[in-house]
């Protein structure tokens, strides 16, 4: 009967209705964000804290040790075969820090485009590649353990923020141990991560303070050198 036809008409769009739905929270679930801890995972507990908060924006993150890079490519180049405009952004501490670079640039080997990389005081200087938006890194020249990332030929892709130079920042909880729990450079990661992060709608941003202009000799508020 017609009353029959216009009921299952009904439930055709309802089920379509609900596949987009269920598609769109598949391409959320998927893991955008990869923060790599460092050396034997007991010094970046403030990639935890980071972690909680982008979850909390509806933006899928998740933790690793520094020699997780085989899963953690496998993941990101399994995840992009379906959802390849889902953005990549790399975060790691120390040895993770090195992870994370090494990671992009394997990336490069699959095809695959890696939107940021934040380094927090990694013990090399790269690899940078092409294939990858922007880095920024945060190192303390003067521990001699973190290092300034070798910008080469990639011009302002590459952002080195050297802590000693940061006067809002420089003080307690910079040493290359403890940099992962400083409270502002927590903040202006967060803020650097959801610039380019895919979140659900209704999610605002966060009001997050910027730096106060005159940050320290050197610095160019946020972003350093």
């Amino acid at each position: 009967t017609t009353h029959e036809i216009d009921l299952g008409g009904v439930v055709i769009g309802l089920a379509m209705l609900a596949g987009m739905q269920g598609a769109r929270a598949r391409d959320h679930d998927a893991t955008q964000v990869y923060l790599v801890r460092g050396f034997m995972g007991i010094f970046s507990t403030g990639l935890d804290d980071l972690e909680a908060s982008l979850e909390a924006r509806g933006v899928k993150a998740e933790t690793y040790g520094h020699l997780s890079g085989p899963a953690i490519r496998d993941d990101i180049v399994r995840a992009r075969k379906t959802r390849p405009g889902l953005p990549v952004i790399l975060v790691g501490h120390s040895f993770g820090g090195n992870a994370v670079l090494q990671i992009a640039a394997l990336l490069a080997q699959d095809g695959i485009r890696v939107a940021l990389v934040i380094t927090v005081d990694p013990t090399r200087n790269g690899p940078i590649s092409s294939n990858v938006g922007r880095y920024i890194n945060y190192y303390l020249s003067a521990n001699a353990i973190g290092s300034e990332l070798d910008a080469g030929g990639a011009g302002t892709r590459v952002v080195n923020i050297d802590i000693r130079d940061r006067a809002d920042i420089a003080g307690l909880a910079t040493g290359h141990w403890t940099m992962t729990v400083n409270e502002k450079i927590k903040a202006e990661i967060l803020r650097a991560v959801l610039k380019v992060a895919q979140r659900p709608s209704g999610k605002t941003r966060p009001q997050l303070r910027t730096p106060p202009r005159g940050a320290g000799p050197g610095s160019v508020g946020a972003l350093g050198r």
